[in-house]
């Protein structure tokens, strides 16, 4: 049976660009714990050296990959009257993105890479149209970063764990629940979206009784 012809002559030529696409897809393949530069340069089916040409070192690749990762990030013109909509989208997005890319949120907050400062330089145009004052909207943006934050270390957990059967009910065993504790653990039950956008829901609500606060505080 006839080979397939052996791939000859000079590699493939690659842009700076091509290697930052080329970072991405690896890291979100394995990781930015197991990406390595000469991962990279089988990615790109390149020479090994091509990516440092281009970009110089791992620790700039990362950097410059990084911001990319957040300039895949679309944040709509602030709308006054949308604002939860669009706060709700953008929480979705961003949450969506860092788990796409794993390994990728606690590099770039390590690091303050420039790219992460998009989302909360939206934020806080986005607040200051809707009518918040900052003190409101400063104390609020802890709690989206805190959602994010334990939604991936759940899905560390979960990754770690896989292999093991868990029981869906949280709630504790061999223990009489009266009504409000039944609430309250069957509240808790349901996977990782859903405790998301349930614990989202909840600080948007907050926010909205802060704004009617204000508004009548003003009025009055």
């Amino acid at each position: 049976m006839e080979q397939p012809a052996t791939r000859r002559g000079r590699p493939p030529t690659v842009s700076r660009e091509d290697v930052i696409d080329a970072s991405l897809r690896l890291i979100e393949r394995v990781g930015v714990k197991r990406f390595t530069m000469r991962k990279l340069a089988d990615e790109l089916n390149t020479a090994k050296m091509t990516p440092y040409y281009h970009i110089g070192d791992k620790e700039n690749l990362l950097e410059l990959a990084a911001n990319a990762m957040f300039d895949q990030l679309d944040l709509p013109e602030p709308d006054a009257a949308r604002w939860d909509e669009q706060l709700r989208d953008a929480n979705l997005a961003f949450r969506a993105l860092l788990r796409r890319y794993s390994g990728m949120a606690a590099y770039a907050t390590n690091r303050e890479v420039a790219g992460g400062w998009r989302f909360t330089l939206w934020y806080i145009d986005l607040m200051r149209v809707a009518g918040f004052d900052g003190e409101t909207a400063a104390g609020a943006l802890p709690v989206f970063r805190g959602l994010v934050v334990a939604d991936l270390d759940e899905a560390y957990r979960r990754t770690r764990t896989r292999s093991r059967k868990q029981s869906r009910s949280p709630a504790p065993p061999d223990r009489d629940l009266n009504v409000w504790e039944a609430t309250f653990w069957k509240a808790l039950d349901g996977g990782p979206e859903v405790m998301f956008e349930r614990g989202l829901e909840h600080a948007i609500q907050g926010l909205h009784r802060q704004l009617d606060s204000q508004v009548e505080t003003l009025r009055g």
